[in-house]
């Protein structure tokens, strides 16, 4: 059951309806949790996980749902970490609906993704006045949210957790970071380019290491 049915969210159509896309291929589940390929993986090995409830962020959870979010983010971080290198953990946490830095699916959806590089160093090249803040557990994103911030969290393999305030009217921050570092800067819109070969890769290997 949905905590809200949004008619216009992707990933609530797809919890009630389901969907044939490769990207949806669900790898991974928990109770609360799904874990899927990201659509526009920019490299192999990008995975979702996705709350089956509507919150908007990680921060809009109640305090007593973070234990469950980190199962499942510990779940895909192995999956990645064991089949294509160590994961950094990341997400875009709008305040509201609608804005820039919702991804366009404003649905809590955390990244874990395989880069081999330190994501902050990546958006302080793309927005050099990011600031960096550490955060001492992940639930601390609920006060975050509640005292009425928008933020960018960034957990690397290291396991240090950090976050910034983004800056206003930049879409996709995280993966316009990454398609910069990579070397693929015009390429970092899912919506435009899904990277489905990526997909793919990463279903066949996670398939052939179950």
């Amino acid at each position: 059951m949905l905590q809200m049915l949004h008619s216009e969210c992707t990933f609530c159509k797809n919890t009630t309806e389901g969907s044939s896309a490769d990207w949806n291929k669900v790898l991974a589940e928990t109770p609360g949790y799904v874990v899927v390929p990201s659509k526009g993986a920019l490299v192999p090995g990008w995975l979702l996980v996705i709350s089956k409830r509507h919150y908007l962020c990680a921060g809009a959870l109640p305090l007593r749902e973070f234990g469950a979010l980190e199962d499942a983010i510990n779940i895909a971080k192995e999956m990645v970490t064991r089949h294509f290198g160590a994961a950094t953990v990341f997400e875009h946490g709008p305040q509201r609906y609608g804005t820039s830095l919702g991804c366009g699916i404003d649905h809590l959806h955390m990244h874990v993704a395989p880069l081999g590089f330190k994501l902050t160093d990546a958006v302080e090249s793309l927005i050099p006045e990011t600031k960096w803040e550490s955060l001492v557990q992940l639930s601390d994103l609920a006060r975050l949210h509640r005292f009425g911030f928008a933020y960018g969290l960034v957990q690397d393999h290291t396991g240090g957790t950090v976050w910034c305030r983004p800056q206003a009217g930049i879409r996709q921050m995280f993966r316009q970071a990454i398609a910069n570092k990579i070397g693929t800067p015009e390429q970092f819109d899912y919506a435009i380019y899904p990277h489905l070969a990526n997909v793919i890769h990463t279903i066949e290997l996670l398939k052939l290491g179950a």
